[in-house]
């Protein structure tokens, strides 16, 4: 009798640490997954992490789903079809305004949106905007962005301007064309105008000084993750942020692996590189740093003024950053 106790204790025992063995595993396996929505021709480090199959490198299964417009990268992340997103940070203010649970985990890269004119055009930073055609795309934050500088910066309304809706693939052509004299254009399209030869007449980040009267560089894109998912996976998100370091680290570091990846996920040639590479710049850090919290603030806030926000978050949406 008592061997047959001991011979079951043991079947047990054994079948417990089977059972957790083979439970560990499976865990193990799933924590190796990331899904991640991008927009489709939006420049971020991810493309870097791609190119350099940094997710091999790290042991990550890297899943990247493209989406046309913004709207659907928020409403698949709002669904959980995805577990991290890369987003405008007044897009990120749209999520935490509809109450869907989540964390800025990363900042990416500063504002690089620019106001781009005809060569041959003569306007001061003023009054000559209320008599020119811009080219706006209306349903995004960039637009909103713009709105809220003209209006803090030059007392401008909507209405005062003489503003034509273009979606980005005309803004060039509409340039060239004559259809308007200036664009709003973030990049790829604002190097690809600049190489054609059309100029900056201002730089978001020159209106976001004169604006917010602060020294601090603008944030333009972030990384947001859901919140089941950094607290289920936390270990698996510090990987995927060492990740992208290493990304931004490749892009000073390594220009011939960089010129390379822009010419194939962009097709673009070596003058618009040129531009762009002297453009484009990347937050270095892992974590978000403290003195920055005001500048995603002050960004939302702006997005708000300008009509992208129905509420104002901007006192709380520091609230979802991911500390360190």
């Amino acid at each position: 009798m008592k061997r047959r106790i001991v011979f079951g204790l043991i079947v047990i025992m054994a079948f417990t640490v089977g059972i957790y063995y083979f439970s560990s595993h499976l865990t193990y396996v799933e924590e190796k997954n990331i899904r991640i929505g991008t927009l489709h021709g939006g420049i971020s480090s991810l493309d870097m992490i791609k190119y350099l199959h940094l997710d091999d490198k790290y042991d990550v299964n890297l899943k990247i789903i493209y989406f046309e417009k913004t709207l659907d990268i928020l409403n698949s992340f709002s669904k959980g079809d995805i577990d991290i997103a890369i987003i405008p940070v007044e897009t990120a203010g749209k999520l935490v305004e509809s109450n869907v649970k989540l964390y800025i985990i990363a900042a990416d890269m500063y504002q690089n949106q620019r106001l781009i004119i005809r060569g041959d055009l003569k306007i001061n930073e003023s009054g000559d905007l209320k008599n020119i055609r811009i080219g706006v795309f209306t349903p995004t934050g960039t637009y909103a962005m713009f709105k809220s500088y003209m209006y803090r910066i030059y007392g401008y309304t909507e209405e005062d301007l003489n503003l034509v809706n273009l979606p980005p693939n005309l803004m060039i052509y509409s340039l060239i064309q004559g259809k308007v004299d200036m664009i709003v254009v973030w990049e790829p399209f604002a190097s690809k105008a600049l190489s054609k030869g059309f100029k900056t007449f201002m730089r978001f980040q020159d209106l976001w000084h004169l604006a917010t009267n602060r020294v601090e560089k603008p944030i333009m894109i972030v990384y947001v993750a859901r919140e089941d998912f950094v607290d289920k996976n936390y270990n698996l998100v510090m990987k995927f942020l060492d990740m992208r370091v290493e990304a931004v680290s490749n892009w000073y570091n390594n220009t011939g692996a960089v010129r390379n990846m822009l010419r194939e996920y962009y097709n673009l040639d070596d003058d618009t590189i040129d531009i762009l590479y002297e453009n484009l710049e990347f937050y270095k850090y892992k974590f978000i740093n403290e003195s920055d919290y005001i500048v995603i603030s002050k960004a939302v806030e702006l997005a708000y003024e300008g009509g992208y926000l129905k509420t104002d978050v901007s006192e709380n949406i520091t609230n979802y950053i991911l500390k360190p």
